[in-house]
């Protein structure tokens, strides 16, 4: 279990800059918004901030010739009306395979959440529900 970050000065919660997303959740992400439709990796950095990514076009390329590499997503040049050529990205058939894999992987990490955020809930009743007995009875 990872341990929490220290608390610095500020009042803020330690855990409010905590990335949860699930590792290798940016994968998933860029194979469905491709399974969506064919993208430029630049328009695809911008959608990624709605799963909570900072924009960061440098990473997003870096895994999309990752995943070109193997197969996942396949590119090619199109003509751009302000400069060079741009690369518009696909999907392919390896691609929608991996992304029905991972989205099972996600269905589970969500399930687990779901536990954890169940469990956490019946925590803090229960911790709720001792403070008013000991209010009620103070022995």
């Amino acid at each position: 279990m990872p341990t929490p970050p220290r608390s610095n000065s500020q009042s803020r919660s330690v855990w409010s800059d905590r990335d949860y997303r699930p590792n290798g959740f940016l994968r998933p992400c860029l194979l469905l918004l491709l399974a969506e439709q064919p993208e430029h990796g630049y328009e695809l950095a911008e959608q990624l901030e709605h799963f909570g990514f900072a924009n960061n076009p440098g990473g997003v390329y870096r895994a999309l010739h990752e995943m070109e590499v193997e197969g996942l997503v396949s590119a090619r040049h199109v003509p751009s009306d302000s400069g060079p050529d741009r690369r518009r990205y696909r999907i392919t058939a390896s691609g929608l395979r991996s992304l029905d894999e991972a989205t099972q992987g996600v269905s589970q990490a969500r399930t687990n959440i779901d536990l954890f955020l169940y469990r956490n809930q019946a925590m803090l009743a229960g911790r709720e529900e001792r403070r008013q007995r000991r209010k009620r009875d103070p022995s």
